[in-house]
């Protein structure tokens, strides 16, 4: 399978790092051997189409690289030390808020949308949050109580930003 066809999904799939990448980070780079969680994707150059991807390691410290520069190993599912370490840093850095499912939803990966309908409490505008966002937890606790009114959610804090909350 090329490379180009591997869809890496953040804070589901592991990979290991086997290559120093050379591109420019936001913060350090992720030494040959690190395997972590993927954390985050992005695509930093429109010209070239360089992906770039940022690792949560075992150490719970967030390090970059580039797509070109790992090989996916698993999931987060196999990996229990991993599942504990994301719970960790979940608990240090998303922000809890009160919302309201504004339409159901599924869990499956083949399923679009890869988002959830919510709306903020105190807020009138419904607002999209892309699953990755918002706590495995709570997500998984929102998707089998949907009959319920208003959920806890624990979100990434740069959602909560651009969305106006913070």
């Amino acid at each position: 399978m090329a490379l180009s066809e591997i869809v890496l999904r953040p804070k589901f799939d592991m990979v290991t790092v086997v290559r120093s990448s050379r591109g420019k980070f936001p913060g350090p780079k992720a030494t040959k051997g690190t395997t972590g969680l993927v954390w985050s994707t992005w695509i930093s150059n429109s010209n070239f189409s360089t992906k770039k991807l940022s690792i949560l390691d075992s150490a719970g410290e967030i390090s970059f690289t580039t797509f070109s520069c790992v090989e996916k190993i698993g999931t987060i599912e196999s990996s229990s030390d991993l599942q504990k370490i994301y719970d960790s840093h979940v608990e240090k850095h998303f922000i809890p808020v009160f919302c309201i499912l504004s339409e159901k939803f599924t869990l499956e990966e083949k399923d679009l949308p890869k988002s959830v309908r919510i709306k903020y409490l105190g807020q009138t505008r419904k607002r999209w949050v892309k699953k990755h966002c918002v706590c495995m937890r709570d997500l998984q606790y929102m998707h089998d109580n949907q009959n319920e009114k208003v959920f806890s959610l624990k979100i990434e804090p740069w959602v909560l930003k651009r969305h106006g909350m913070i």
